[in-house]
């Protein structure tokens, strides 16, 4: 039996798992603690209501930067993965995206201008809109997507960790007083500024990549593979970030904050489920055999996610803001089942049915859960505020991650039966 363990453990393919996971672990635990710590510390600093403002303004950005994305953080990692050895091909699929990338961002960025000289709200918000606009760019410049592809998650783990401690330890700073909060974006975007540029530099020398000439055609021929991916990624963001969008338009910035506070939460306990994604999605690309043992695993992890959040989140609200934020534990609550739902569409969705190729079956299962949400969602958030904004975002993530596992364990059903 110990021979056995060893041999398992000394294989190249878990070695390659276990680092990646420990990698990402340790990640993920960054990401899970700094909203933790830095939270309660802004929201007493700069006051509920300008934490609304900076969470309604960051939620506009958030279009951008998922647009910006355009979906390569699946479909890259897929192609990457599925040539890593030829460093030619990896090469050009590297150049590729990072030119789409930019491309997609000039545009972004004449939509911002217009968008910024229309509102009044967000006109009275210029500095704090474009300083957090930077994020953008600083994401672009961060080839996660390719450290994923390649299996070698520890060099943009030790990098995003440095990052997300500069943010940390520039907010608590210079973030004393109220007026403050017009500087958050400017913090957060300097933090994946950082991290854009090492992980870019990093790549180059890592993986000896070469900047080279790719032709438009190249570019949209790149955008065109990419654009299930793009739809499937961004349609649940109608949900979660249009939540926090329309909430600032129906509701108060008071009522955003204990909305985004309570989401903050609520995805922290998914970090888990997200460390798991992000190993298991290269290797069930290159093992499509493991595919069951990966769900499965996902799912329990999920499962055990939602219910510490569920049965602590009225401990947690109160030991980290205080009782100013007990609005934000009913949405909290609700939110609670995040981790499950989204381990499940994890599992059928973006482990099963996109390793399967099944981009446009699972673009539409995002594009219906989502509008039916969006279109539910202005209804509920106008009625019920943050309350309806998070029943809004578990109906989505029920439908989306349901008719995944429909869709996947009927595949199932029909492989095992042919």
């Amino acid at each position: 039996m110990k021979s056995k363990i060893n041999k398992i453990a000394q294989h190249k393919d878990t070695r390659v798992l276990l680092n990646n996971f420990f990698s990402l672990a340790l990640l993920s635990g960054v990401n899970f603690l700094i909203p933790l710590l830095v939270l309660p510390y802004i929201i007493k600093t700069v006051g509920v209501s300008n934490y609304g403002t900076y969470a309604f303004i960051y939620s506009i950005i958030f279009y951008f930067l998922y647009i910006s994305q355009y979906g390569f953080s699946l479909s890259a990692v897929r192609d990457i993965a599925q040539v890593r050895d030829d460093k030619e091909k990896v090469n050009i699929i590297f150049n590729r995206v990072i030119q789409a990338k930019v491309t997609i961002f000039i545009i972004c960025t004449l939509i911002l201008v217009i968008i910024s000289e229309t509102f009044i709200y967000v006109k009275n918000e210029l500095f704090l809109l474009y300083t957090t606009y930077l994020i953008v760019f600083g994401d672009i410049l961060n080839p996660t997507w390719l450290y994923q592809g390649m299996e070698k998650m520890k060099f943009m783990t030790i990098v995003n960790v440095v990052s997300k401690l500069t943010y940390l330890g520039l907010v608590f700073l210079f973030i004393q007083e109220k007026s403050d909060y017009i500087y958050l974006g400017l913090f957060q975007a300097f933090g994946f500024l950082i991290s854009g540029v090492i992980s870019f530099i990093l790549a180059i020398k890592i993986f000896k990549l070469k900047i080279i000439k790719i032709s438009f055609n190249e570019i949209l021929l790149q955008m065109k593979n990419s654009f299930s991916s793009f739809v499937t990624l961004v349609m649940p963001m109608l949900y979660v970030n249009t939540s926090t969008f329309l909430l600032g338009l129906f509701g108060t910035t008071t009522q955003v904050a204990y909305f985004d506070s309570a989401y903050k939460i609520s995805n922290g306990f998914v970090s888990l489920n997200q460390i798991l994604t992000s190993v298991f999605y290269p290797y069930v690309n290159r093992k499509s055999n493991k595919l069951m043992i990966v769900s499965f695993l996902l799912i329990i992890s999920g499962c055990i996610m939602s219910l510490i959040c569920f049965l602590f989140s009225e401990w947690i609200v109160g030991y980290l803001f205080g009782d100013e934020m007990l609005n934000s534990i009913i949405a909290l609550k609700i939110l609670s089942f995040t981790p499950l739902l989204l381990s499940i569409r994890s599992a059928f969705g973006i482990n099963y049915l996109l390793v399967k190729n099944k981009d446009k079956l699972y673009m539409k299962i995002a594009m219906v859960s989502s509008i039916t949400a969006f279109i539910i969602g202005l209804f509920l958030i106008n009625m019920y505020k943050s309350t309806g904004a998070a029943i809004v975002v578990i109906l989505a993530q029920s439908i989306y991650s349901m008719t995944s596992m429909y869709f996947a364990l009927k595949m199932i059903k029909n492989d095992r039966n042919g």
